[in-house]
């Protein structure tokens, strides 16, 4: 679903926590799509090296996302890559797996 499509959106941090160059972010969001309201939530890993995020992982396995990657064209289990950039069956295969 593109965010144009969303009439409203928010995200909320809920709780973090630290330890070393790691934080980590629990958060909720909600809104008002085509389908009416949603909500979910997830938690994001946040790594820092020398005062900048150097890497940074979200975590969430509402089935709203998964719904939202469909519409994106993406892979379900590959959030990353769309389902048009396969190069090959094998590939699919083995990430399916």
């Amino acid at each position: 679903m593109p965010r144009a499509s969303l009439r409203s959106c928010s995200t909320k941090e809920e709780r973090d926590a630290a330890a070393g160059d790691f934080t980590f972010i629990r958060w909720s969001a909600s809104g008002t799509g085509p389908q009416g309201r949603f909500e979910f939530s997830g938690v994001d890993r946040v790594r820092t090296r020398n005062g900048h995020v150097c890497e940074n992982r979200i975590y969430c396995d509402d089935p709203f996302l998964a719904r939202v990657a469909a519409a994106l064209g993406m892979e379900a289990n590959d959030p990353l890559r769309p389902r048009t950039h396969a190069s090959t069956s094998g590939e699919r295969n083995a990430r399916a797996s």
